[in-house]
């Protein structure tokens, strides 16, 4: 149950990586306190989707939950694929490259958005309801902090795709789900 928690949690976060070389690139700081800010929407959001998971799982049978829950993973892996053709949303809305804490909210916003319904699914597969939303936060702030140092240091990271984070995301959030299927 730890490792499938990690790799969920890893795997909900790889984008973060992307976001985090894309600003890098682009000279874009964050504050302690937008990281601050990131950390804790992750952590709330991804909890609260685990415990409406949780509520849900109580009402349906175990073999419907796992199937669910495998879907769930799939179709985020699926959808993480195809949304990685897109080019990261700009969450600098005022031009200061520098992310305030209203633009880390909206920043931190959009990059849960898988984790919510990874958490949702992954609380019908059994989960650590207590380790995923502290290891999806904390990944989530690492890869961002690992992503925006490295696209500020290494100049030979440009030629990587924008899309290969998420691509290695949904790829292993669909192998996660098709094996809980077996």
């Amino acid at each position: 149950m730890f490792i499938n928690t990690l790799i969920l949690a890893i795997s909900s976060s790889l984008d973060a990586m992307g976001i985090g070389i894309t600003y890098g690139l682009r000279k874009i700081k964050f504050s302690i306190f937008s990281r601050i800010v990131f950390f804790i929407v992750s952590f709330t959001a991804t909890t609260l989707s685990i415990l409406l998971g949780n509520i849900i799982k109580e009402f349906v049978s175990p073999n419907f939950t796992t199937f669910l829950g495998a879907a769930l993973i799939i179709g985020i892996g699926i959808y993480a694929i195809f949304e990685s053709s897109n080019n990261p949303k700009d969450f600098d809305f005022d031009n200061s490259n520098d992310i305030n804490n209203k633009e880390a909210l909206c920043l931190s916003l959009s990059v849960t958005m898988d984790s919510l319904c990874i958490g949702f699914g992954g609380s019908m597969l059994g989960i650590n309801n207590y380790l995923f939303p502290l290891f999806v936060a904390t990944l989530h702030l690492t890869f961002l902090l690992i992503g925006d140092i490295l696209g500020k240091n290494l100049v030979n990271i440009s030629k990587l795709p924008n899309n290969i984070w998420g691509i290695m995301s949904g790829t292993l959030l669909i192998i996660i789900g098709i094996c809980k299927f077996l």
